[in-house]
């Protein structure tokens, strides 16, 4: 890591002391070695040293639930019956329905497999358990339903809502806001929306986002070519550490299908061992503010 001092001090625009190097470097070599990604340089305050600002960066490398739900959802209330749900989702496309309170809240949701245990149950030669009954003779929405609904916000990312769906074992999510009101609904095919992202809207992010703004790095010295996701990356940067937190950062890129790296560097910095000494982050960003 000792590589994004140097794009930021030894570049001929942000020339400092060998000391206050040394120390910057001494703050970032254990994020570095291990391995983590923006998010973390966030938490250990170095993102705002080299960026100012963390909500360009989040913006870059993570979309959030509201940025890829469906916002008009097909509804139910618990009195629905069982017939007209059937009905909606066949009409409408969809694989479930969230069942709604007169205020809007959600209390459940009507899925095909909710629907399906009637038909499932019909000829089973042994009892069901006591949920699997009741669903069986349901005539209403309120009887079908699956409660209480896994939900998420909107402002959820999308990589931590799909952790949540293979955990839960769900294909979708409603969408509530801060008062359990619902504002949308999330689907697995929602969440793969960022892998339709053009090329070039990958590739200019990268450029301006990862590069310029956040690794103060010329876009012009890394060449940056996108074919369907996959990111190629070419050039010659200062350090072994700048090189390979470029390829961590860009397969952060919402849409990036891949990184093949060619990235070349000037300096080996992979065997430098340095202690970390006390506040040496905080007076480095002192430093910085001063000058």
């Amino acid at each position: 890591m000792f590589g994004l001092v140097s794009v930021l001090i030894l570049s001929s625009h942000r020339r400092r002391a060998e000391g206050r190097v040394a120390r910057l470097a001494q703050a970032i070599r254990p994020v570095a070695r291990s391995g983590a990604g923006p998010n973390d340089l966030y938490r250990w305050g170095l993102l705002p040293l080299v960026r100012g600002s963390q909500q360009g960066h989040d913006r870059l490398m993570s979309w959030t639930v509201a940025d890829v739900m469906t916002k008009e959802v097909v509804i139910v209330g618990p009195e629905t019956p069982f017939k007209d749900c059937l009905e909606l989702i066949r009409i409408h496309g969809v694989s479930a329905l969230p069942v709604l309170s007169e205020s809007g809240n959600v209390l459940g949701i009507v899925s095909e497999a909710d629907l399906l245990t009637k038909e499932e149950v019909r000829d089973a030669r042994q009892s069901r358990i006591r949920i699997e009954r009741s669903k069986a003779s349901a005539r209403t929405a309120a009887n079908a339903m699956t409660s209480p609904a896994i939900t998420i916000g909107p402002m959820a990312s999308v990589p931590e809502t799909a952790r949540l769906m293979r955990k839960a074992h769900v294909k979708r999510l409603p969408v509530v806001d801060a008062h359990g009101k619902l504002v949308g609904i999330t689907s697995r095919i929602d969440l793969l929306k960022t892998f339709m992202r053009s090329d070039e809207s990958i590739r200019k992010d990268i450029a301006d986002e990862v590069l310029r703004k956040t690794l103060f790095i010329d876009p012009k010295t890394v060449e940056v070519d996108v074919t369907d996701g996959l990111v190629r990356l070419g050039g010659q940067l200062e350090t072994k550490s700048l090189a390979n937190l470029v390829v961590r950062m860009v397969e952060r890129v919402e849409g990036t299908v891949g990184v093949d790296s060619k990235l070349t560097y000037r300096f080996d910095d992979s065997k430098l061992r340095m202690e970390l000494p006390p506040r040496a982050l905080q007076l480095s960003a002192q430093e910085r503010q001063r000058d």
